[in-house]
């Protein structure tokens, strides 16, 4: 790695005493989908915004200014952000127990098209000129209305974070963002306004700057980047959780945040974490089952530490399995409505969920929420939810189970360690610190409806706010051994 990513900015305690509704918001769990095919159109979920044969985001709108000039074409895509989403859908959604939803979003809507000089939407920008504040006004305001956070996308950057159509610029070509200084100056500008711009939004839960990087050989030309934009947005705001793309490998990222915020500190940041199994080689030379088994030693397993210190989130899986998939399973791939082919699905996607919520807590965004033709099957969040998976409950732990469970515990741990070394001095009241630190917050996260997302960030938290009341001394680690002792017997039961 290079001296440039040495300084790391660092970033406020996620919760402080009493925790507040922003830190709620950006500490929970949020569990969610993204609202895709949006401000970043993608063909195959709204093919109808696609005039003629065009493929991805810059020939739509070029085509579109060249048939029916650029009045018209930004009057149609204002119709189409604005109609998009329903009162009815935050209704739906918060009925559902949908606390978060990802919002993928271009450079060219950030600030209503500011920052698009010397990019290919930058003859484009007057289509977007009001883009940013339809966001604001149709989906971070009404979603705020219904106890909702936003995980803010930028999902496309100039010269894209890899070749795909996502980018909105290409399909298969090149990631050219990662070496482009120009391109990358200007994002970094971007950023800076996104935090100040949406600095009074308690319901900001996030905001990710690069959507699924491809891998350059080093991770230098992606660290370089984030090491800049981080900084200017901690220059805004030093609490908001900031998201990366771990380039299709976690365990580099989880390593590179571990190495720059050092132990027991955070950085406020999470690592995102896409979770498909319907598109690699590999994943097609097996069946359901194989694929479902195997999700055990291939989903974020063998992490440094065990992932110590680093948050991370699901930012997209779905519920798709392909159809050599479904063939190697001995079903028909069209057969869509089949019960046996349900059963696995359910079975493929609840493993998912599982896993997800023990190793990757921070947020869980499904791909995605609706289709032009009102049933995207697996893809399809609204078709799925309640069906092949659900989100889980939240329960709020009486004062009497935490007491006997405080009590057992406490006792077990003084007692252990007393017969081990009965002439030691130790320090057991800094268990009962790590133990009710925990305990109360998840508490407190349950009562407002949710459980402990970012729990890396907490945890470095409390264990700031413990050393400065308690101070340095020997027997931290009791610390530490009861507050996670609590965190696994509260996780058991919210």
């Amino acid at each position: 790695m290079t001296d440039q990513i040495s300084s790391f900015p660092s970033a406020d305690d996620a919760v402080t005493l009493p925790i507040t509704s922003r830190q709620i918001f950006r500490a929970r769990q949020n569990l969610g989908v993204n609202l895709g095919g949006v401000f970043v159109r993608e063909k195959w979920i709204f093919h109808l915004t696609f005039p003629g044969n065009t493929l991805f985001e810059l020939e739509a709108v070029a085509k579109s200014v060249n048939d029916v000039g650029v009045d018209q074409t930004r009057r149609a895509m204002e119709k189409y952000w604005k109609d998009y989403i329903s009162n009815d859908d935050w209704k739906w959604m918060q009925g559902q127990g949908v606390t978060g939803v990802r919002i993928p979003l271009g450079y060219w809507n950030i600030g209503g098209g500011k920052f698009v000089s010397g990019t290919k939407f930058e003859s484009f920008s007057e289509i977007y000129r009001n883009s940013w504040n339809i966001l604001k006004s149709h989906y971070i305001e009404p979603a705020a209305g219904h106890n909702i956070a936003i995980c803010v996308d930028i999902h496309a950057l100039p010269g894209g974070a890899n070749g795909d159509a996502s980018s909105g610029e290409k399909n298969g070509g090149s990631a050219d963002f990662w070496s482009n200084q120009q391109y990358q100056d200007l994002m970094v500008q971007a950023m800076r306004f996104v935090a100040q711009d949406l600095l009074s939004y308690d319901n900001i839960s996030s905001i990710l700057l690069a959507n699924e990087a491809v891998s350059m050989g080093s991770i230098d030309p992606e660290t370089n980047y984030y090491v800049r934009a981080i900084k200017a947005i901690r220059e805004i705001d030093t609490s908001i959780p900031i998201v990366i793309s771990d380039a299709w490998s976690a365990n580099q990222y989880v390593k590179w945040v571990q190495q720059q915020q050092g132990e027991n500190n955070c950085a406020g940041l999470i690592i995102d974490e896409h979770c498909y199994r319907c598109f690699s080689q590999s994943d097609l030379a097996k069946s359901a089952d194989q694929i479902t088994n195997d999700l055990q030693s291939d989903l974020l397993s063998g992490l440094d530490n065990n992932g110590r210190g680093v948050d991370i989130m699901i930012g997209e899986w779905t519920c798709v399995l392909d159809g050599q998939t479904w063939a190697r399973t001995g079903l028909d791939p069209n057969d869509y409505g089949s019960s046996r082919r349900a059963a696995y699905v359910a079975k493929f996607a609840q493993t998912q969920m599982g896993l997800f919520l023990q190793r990757a807590p921070a947020s869980i965004y499904f791909w995605t929420y609706k289709f032009e033709s009102g049933n995207g099957g697996e893809w399809d969040f609204k078709q799925q939810l309640n069906k092949s998976f659900t989100f889980p409950s939240v329960s709020v732990p009486t004062a009497g189970y935490f007491d006997v469970l405080f009590n057992q515990h406490y006792q077990a741990h003084v007692d252990y360690w007393h017969k081990a070394n009965p002439n030691e001095n130790y320090e057991h009241y800094r268990y009962e610190d790590g133990f009710k630190a925990a305990w109360n917050d998840y508490e407190t996260f349950a009562k407002a409806g949710s459980r402990v997302g970012r729990t890396q960030a907490i945890k470095s938290a409390r264990y700031r706010q413990h050393l400065k009341s308690r101070g340095v001394l020997r027997f931290l680690w009791e610390w530490d051994h009861g507050y996670n002792q609590a965190l696994s017997e509260v996780t058991k039961y919210i």
